[in-house]
This record gives structure tokens, C-alpha cells and sequence, in this order.
């Protein structure tokens, strides 16, 4: 496994080489991305509207499917069938068809404590509701539940729907457990703690003067993807704040350069182009932190 870390050597902070890992999926991750799981009438409705020559024939399909699983939810359904039907339901919503009345299951599903059925149920929450909705709060406690479970998948699907469902009013509940992620062994549970904690600032700037040691820290991960992640909230804090990040300037130079040297693993490049999208906020981030400062902008001359 490639461990990105940094270590203060005569001033400067450097990277150690490393070879990128290469996973495969196992049978039972094959056989969950083939959708086995799912009905083969559900695929002939995705190819029916997929043949549909016209947007009023797609829009007749869809408005049968819709009056079906109005019907289908006020029966009582198999956890399998109750899954398909909330898969169904955030289907025919994402092509524009109202479909609230499933809404309640897929909170529901999301409560369970079957794996699949709960990242179902998150993905069609994050589909179907926004942070506004009044079933958001059913979910607080759920999520403050599952940001605490031993399996990162879970965490996962939770730190996925929180960006798009978290609000002022619940923030507060989801801080201090989302917080306590960045320590997580999982650099995939990492780097989504960090998006969270980008949405956390976004929707409450003042948060963000609490989290400046937690996000230095990050800055420092032994995951690239982590460090990366970090970098969003912390331009928006230079913008907001420049004073407060200048000290950050030499970090942000020896990344740049030790990215610029190849020194990250291959699967950050694009066309040959070590970590592109990195780079650009890297130079976003100095580029602000140098307006208008003759100091900070020498120290960046060396890239």
C-alpha cells in the first residue's frame, strides 16, 4: 500500500517513492456490480425507456410505473422487493416523475441493518430528498449510528448522503462524529470525511476557524486523495482569510514540487500529467495567498 506522508527534513517536507496498490474485486463484488439482485422485469423497463422515440412515450411509461408503485408500497413486500421498489421509485425520479410517496421507505431502508438495503436506502435519500425535506431529521440519528460502525462501507454510505442532506439545524449532531473520521485507518473514510466537513463549512463559515489544526493535520495525511480533498476547504479559508495561511506557503510549494517530480503514485496521472487537478488548486491556492505579498511570493519563485 503507497503511504503519502511528509517528514521535516532541513526545513523542507518530502515524500518517499512508492508503488501503487492494485486491488480486485472479489466474486462476491462482481456479482453485486453485475445487479443480479435486481428483477429482470426492472431491466426491461430501463430498455423499454431507453427505446422510447419520443418524450411523451417515456413519460407514459414512467406514469404506469409510478401508479404501480403507489400500489406496490401499501403492500407488504419482501426485504428484496421492497428494495427494488425504492430502486424503482429514485429511477423514475431521476427522470422527472414525482414519486414522494415512496419517500418514507427509503428512510426507512436506510435504517436497516442489512448492508446493500442501507446503501440503498441512503443513495435513494440523497436522490429523492434535500436538506430542507422534514424527513432529513429521521436520519440524524441513523447516521450518527452508522458514522461509528466497524465497517467502512457503511461509514461510507453514510458520509455520501450527508453532503447533500445536512442542514443548520442538524450540523451540530454530525460535527463532532464526522470529525472524529479523520483519524480513521480508511483513507476512502478520510477523504469523504473531509468532503463532509467541506459541505459543514460551506453551510456554516464560522465552523471553519474551528477546524484550522484539524485540516493542517490533514494536509499532512499519508493519502494523496486525503491531502488533496483538503485543499478545497482550505482555499476557500485563504480567500476568506489570507493572513491565517500564509504559513501554509512552503507546504503548498514542496507539494507541487515533489507532484511535479513524479512522486506520486501513477494512478494520479492524466495523459501522463502527474495529479493535473491537484496541481491547479495548488497554484489557485498560492496564487492567492501571494496577491499583493512580496514574501510569500518569493517563496514560491522555485516552482
Amino acid at each position: 500500500f503507497f503511504f503519502f506522508f511528509f517528514r521535516q527534513e532541513a526545513g523542507a517536507w518530502t515524500l518517499p517513492r512508492a508503488k501503487t496498490p492494485r486491488l480486485a474485486p472479489g466474486p462476491k463484488n462482481r456479482a453485486a456490480m453485475s445487479g443480479g439482485h435486481l428483477s429482470k422485469d426492472f431491466f426491461e423497463l430501463i430498455k423499454s425507456i431507453g427505446e422510447c422515440k419520443s418524450k411523451q412515450e417515456e413519460d407514459k411509461i414512467l406514469a404506469a410505473e409510478v401508479a404501480t408503485l403507489r400500489q406496490r408500497f401499501t403492500e407488504q413486500l419482501s426485504p428484496k422487493k421492497m428494495k427494488e421498489a425504492v430502486v424503482r421509485m429514485m429511477y423514475a425520479e431521476m427522470l422527472g416523475h414525482n414519486a414522494d410517496f415512496g419517500h418514507i421507505h427509503a428512510v426507512n431502508m436506510s435504517q436497516q441493518t442489512n448492508l446493500i438495503a442501507k446503501r440503498v436506502g441512503y443513495l435513494a435519500s440523497t436522490v429523492c430528498l434535500h436538506s430542507g425535506h422534514e424527513l432529513t431529521t429521521l436520519l440524524v440519528n441513523t447516521m450518527r449510528r452508522d458514522l461509528k460502525s466497524t465497517n467502512h462501507v457503511e461509514v461510507c454510505a453514510t458520509l455520501v448522503a450527508i453532503p447533500k442532506l445536512v442542514n443548520l439545524e442538524t450540523l451540530p449532531a454530525l460535527m463532532d462524529p464526522v470529525c472524529a473520521l479523520l483519524d480513521h485507518p480508511s483513507e476512502v473514510v478520510r477523504k469523504k470525511a473531509v468532503m463532509a466537513l467541506h459541505r459543514f463549512c460551506q453551510l456554516q463559515p464560522s465552523s471553519a476557524a474551528d477546524l484550522s489544526e484539524k485540516l493542517r493535520r490533514v494536509l499532512c495525511d499519508k493519502d494523496p486523495a486525503v491531502m488533496g480533498a483538503s485543499l478545497y476547504i482550505l482555499h476557500e479559508g485563504a480567500e476568506a482569510d489570507p493572513k491565517a495561511h500564509k504559513d501554509l506557503v512552503p507546504s503548498y510549494v514542496s507539494i507541487l514540487k515533489q507532484i511535479t517530480e513524479h512522486r506520486l503514485p501513477s494512478s494520479f496521472d492524466y495523459h501522463r500529467m502527474p495529479a493535473p487537478w491537484i496541481q491547479i488548486k495548488l497554484l489557485k491556492l498560492m496564487a492567492t495567498l501571494g496577491t499583493a505579498d512580496q514574501r510569500a511570493s518569493e517563496g514560491m519563485y522555485e516552482v
